[in-house]
């Protein structure tokens, strides 16, 4: 589907509504992240990458109204402004005021997993409202990186967070840690939640048991799809952490995690 041309009123600009206002009841159709912060009425030039995305892939026109958040929770209603076709700039204009992060601090801990299958668990851990993301290696995990590839990951899954944040609505960004080997979850200091959770099959105790508790911060341990060694659930229990069954199946990495944050969220968070 092409993205509409104009705003939907009935006072809508034409082709080059540069000193056209935006209705007061005009809604944006796209969100755009930029790195950086935001203010009203300040004109920001769109980098390279950004400019091709705007004119090339959406192809929006000069005036058209967009949604502008820089991940620190400003968010601006803006009207681009196109000069040729490689420069683009951003007229902020309106503050947007909306709050759509959870109450409840989630912090997931994710062992890496193969190909897109990360990928996806990070888009939808941030789309279900995650504070905060730490990528894992583990003994086990069938995934390796040395430093160059790591940083290109860390790089990567920065902009997956961006885009989800884009789809989703939010305008605070999750805090993505640098790539950990598990063993270094034994500092306690280093996970500061109230409550550290690993899922784990023969857990006795269930994830959701005292539905009553009232929770501030949860970190939540997805393993590898080999299981854990003795000796890294052993260094875990020394830190903190607490096993947690869910449910009576042994679930896909990918699947544990979603489907985990989602009931914690729907118990304690936002998605009640």
């Amino acid at each position: 589907m092409k993205p509409e041309r104009h705003w939907q009123s009935g006072n809508s600009c034409k082709a080059k509504p540069s000193n056209c206002k935006a209705p007061p009841n005009v809604v944006a159709k796209h969100r755009l992240y930029i790195a950086n912060g935001l203010s009203a009425n300040v004109i920001t030039p769109l980098d390279a990458p950004t400019t091709h995305y705007v004119l090339n892939v959406l192809r929006l026109r000069d005036g058209e109204q967009v949604e502008a958040f820089d991940g620190q929770g400003h968010c601006y209603l803006s009207a681009l402004r196109i000069n040729g076709k490689r420069n683009a700039q951003l007229d902020t204009s309106d503050k947007i005021t909306v709050n759509r992060e959870s109450p409840l601090h989630i912090e997931l801990l994710q062992v890496l997993s193969r190909g897109e299958k990360m990928d996806w668990t990070i888009q939808k851990a941030v789309e279900l409202g995650v504070s905060s993301i730490r990528p894992l290696t583990s003994k086990r995990c069938n995934v390796k990186l040395d430093t160059k590839r790591a940083l290109s990951r860390h790089e990567h899954w920065q902009a997956v967070i961006h885009n989800a944040c884009e789809q989703c609505g939010r305008n605070y960004l999750p805090q993505l840690h640098s790539l950990a080997d598990i063993i270094q979850l034994a500092d306690k200091a280093t996970i500061v939640s109230n409550h550290k959770w690993l899922l784990h099959p023969d857990a006795s105790e269930p994830l959701i048991s005292d539905t009553t508790l009232e929770q501030e911060s949860i970190s939540i341990l997805i393993g590898p799809e080999g299981g854990l060694s003795n000796d890294e659930m052993l260094t875990l229990s020394k830190a903190g952490f607490k096993l947690k069954k869910f449910g009576p199946r042994i679930l896909r990495t990918e699947t544990a995690a979603i489907a985990a944050i989602a009931a914690i969220q729907s118990q304690w968070g936002d998605m009640k």
